[in-house]
């Protein structure tokens, strides 16, 4: 939450392999963001995905984590409580972000499946110590 700037210095810039979409709000502590940018890279994407079809996927991420996630005051009881409980208080809203989690590990592939093996790109969740983004690798180029 308050260290996301810090913790979003480990998230690659977007290159010639692959496109990033970083995270657009607040992350929990396992890294899991709430929400992921739907900016469109045109230049990089248009070849291979129309903007339209970008932000469809983007918005059923998004609508799937804000579903999941749990309610602000669950939140930040998590976070009020954490010194006095020594973490436990942590434990109810993480079964929200760990069903999130997974759920959104269920709708990648889906995606993959679905919308993006015919196009010969890929949707890759990344996940590392205290944040996450979603990777748009593009065709023909090998990371």
């Amino acid at each position: 939450m308050c260290f996301d700037c810090i913790f979003n210095k480990q998230i690659p810039e977007t290159n010639a392999a692959f496109v990033v979409a970083g995270p657009a709000s607040k992350t929990w502590v396992n890294g899991l963001a709430q929400t992921y940018s739907e900016e469109y890279d045109s230049a990089k994407l248009s070849p291979y995905i129309s903007r339209q079809e970008y932000v469809q996927c983007m918005e059923r991420i998004n609508d799937l984590l804000i579903n999941y996630f749990p309610c602000p005051l669950s939140w930040y009881c998590g976070y009020l409580c954490c010194l006095f409980t020594l973490g436990l208080s942590l434990l109810c809203p993480y079964i929200c972000i760990s069903d999130a989690e997974e759920q959104l590990e269920m709708l990648v592939r889906s995606i993959n499946n679905k919308k993006l093996k015919s196009k010969n790109m890929k949707l890759v969740f990344r996940k590392k110590c205290g944040t996450s983004w979603l990777e748009w690798h593009l065709p023909g180029v090998e990371i």
